[in-house]
């Protein structure tokens, strides 16, 4: 049976992904339970994202189980 929720964001190979995307999302979320249900999230190859997107992504993703992001780049201490 399909519930409709996203499970998992792959975003491999996304080159222009950068920290506003992130921000938008937390923006659009405003405090409500719009990606409770993502546990997977893939960011190979988003080069441009830095430790503010980090930031973000724990905020919009509170039941991240798994994160890919090797081969990102140097902008996450």
């Amino acid at each position: 049976m399909n519930s409709g929720l996203l499970k998992g964001l792959d975003l491999t190979g996304v080159e222009q992904l950068n920290d506003a995307f992130f921000i938008m999302l937390q923006f659009l979320n405003d405090n409500s339970s719009l990606f409770d249900s993502v546990d997977n999230l893939c960011l190979v190859g988003c080069t441009h994202i830095t430790d503010l997107s980090a930031v973000c992504i724990t905020k919009l993703f509170p039941n991240l189980t798994q994160a890919i992001i090797y081969d990102l780049c140097a902008h996450l201490n």
